[in-house]
């Protein structure tokens, strides 16, 4: 089960807080118009607001979005949705400035692709964890809000800053390159402006090209126009009864011209086309990524129908996905250590595990192999355990204290 969230020492100051946490000697490793992320020791993350005054009335509504944040990260994290970074700790959240103490889950997906081109295997494995927690999340009427690369992690979703609760919103959601048409338009919205947004980063992070790459101009107004004829370059003519409020369009129904000349002039076909990689498993994700970047939302799809494509179901397919169940008669103690997955023994290491956290619904994705896999155990002192073999298939791995190390390393157990 989830660890509860701490409580800061309701003796302790705001400042005394952050430097408890580290925050003073830790390093900035991301920086936003509201906040940052300040990376501190043993681990964690604080993401704090900015340092930069504002008027009192701003203050007042960063201090409710933080709150809002945090209750949303919780009530997520105590009913184990999966992919979601560790939140431990809160400070300031009612006040004009907060601080969240979360796990540090590594670079994001934007520092990551940025380096060199994913392959379709990995592409893959980044999909069906985004997909796997905005299910989660949109079962249980939560919009994420602002999914880009860098809110993703190769095994997490990010910043919930965001994120709403309920059925149909009328907030402007999302950071332009990946704002949904119908935000666009000035319409109530639902989790599906969430499906438009992965589907932007996965066209992205698959072509190395933003699909949409719409500067702020001089007027709110003036960006949106432009954006919109960026999406009709990209998919063609968007239909008339997308326009409801009938904004951007002129006395004759048509849509406006904008004010500024759009420059992109390739088709999502021509652009994805144009990529040299061939075989299913691209063309399974092109379709993704077609069904993910329609504009009118009750015609896309969503994240439960996307986990049951076929680019996740093909004998392309190379990833393996296992909930790991723990039992045993001291396993209060077991859950206080790790437990590292290799690709054999003296192979790469593919997934390391903090045992606390460890629910039933925790989900875990590794690259598949027809070769058993190497699982080492360490405890909270950092001392490991002998390594042992086991061949794991997609379904529920069960280790036990006593039986985990009974285990052969010559053996093999097909869950």
């Amino acid at each position: 089960m989830s660890q509860p969230l701490q409580q800061p020492d309701a003796n302790r100051t705001y400042e005394e807080i952050l430097q408890k946490w580290g925050v003073p000697q830790g390093r900035c490793i991301n920086k936003g118009n509201f906040g940052r992320i300040i990376s501190v020791r043993d681990g964690w993350v604080v993401k704090m607001q900015s340092p930069r005054k504002a008027p009192e009335s701003e203050q007042r509504r960063r201090a409710e979005v933080a709150e809002m944040e945090a209750n949303i990260h919780f009530f997520m994290q105590v009913n184990e949705a999966p992919h979601i970074p560790r939140l431990v700790e809160v400070a300031g959240v009612r006040q004009a400035r907060y601080a969240m103490r979360m796990e540090d889950v590594g670079e994001s997906l934007y520092t990551v692709y940025t380096k060199g081109a994913l392959s379709i295997e990995k592409i893959e494995t980044i999909a069906k964890m985004a997909l796997e927690a905005l299910s989660w999340m949109h079962y249980h009427s939560i919009l994420h809000g602002d999914l880009k690369p860098e809110n993703m992690f190769m095994r997490h979703i990010g910043d919930f800053g965001l994120s709403r609760t309920g059925k149909d919103f009328d907030c402007l959601c999302g950071s332009r390159f990946y704002r949904a048409p119908e935000v666009i338009f000035g319409l109530k919205h639902d989790v599906k402006a969430d499906l438009w947004s992965l589907g932007c980063i996965l066209f992205e992070i698959l072509t190395g090209n933003v699909f949409l790459r719409c500067h702020d101009l001089e007027t709110e107004y003036a960006s949106d126009l432009a954006h919109i004829h960026s999406i009709q370059v990209r998919l063609g003519s968007i239909p008339k009864e997308a326009f409801q409020k009938r904004r951007f369009l002129d006395a004759n129904g048509d849509l406006e011209q904008p004010l500024n000349p759009v420059l992109m002039k390739r088709t999502i076909h021509q652009m994805l086309e144009n990529d040299h990689r061939r075989g299913d498993g691209y063309r399974y994700l092109v379709d993704l990524i077609l069904r993910m970047l329609v504009v009118q939302p009750e015609e896309r799809i969503s994240a439960a129908d996307a986990l049951k494509h076929p680019f996740f179901h093909s004998e392309f397919s190379s990833d393996l996905q296992f909930h790991l169940h723990l039992r045993g008669e001291d396993i209060e103690v077991f859950k206080t250590g790790k437990l590292e997955v290799y690709a054999g023994e003296e192979q790469p290491l593919l997934e390391e595990i903090d045992l606390q956290w460890v629910g039933d619904h925790s989900c875990f994705h590794i690259p598949k192999q027809s070769t058993p896999y190497g699982l080492r155990y360490f405890d909270s002192s950092g001392i490991s355990e002998k390594m042992i073999t086991r061949r794991i298939e997609n379904g529920i791995l069960t280790l036990s204290r006593k039986d985990f190390f009974d285990v052969n390393c010559d053996d093999s157990d097909m869950i």
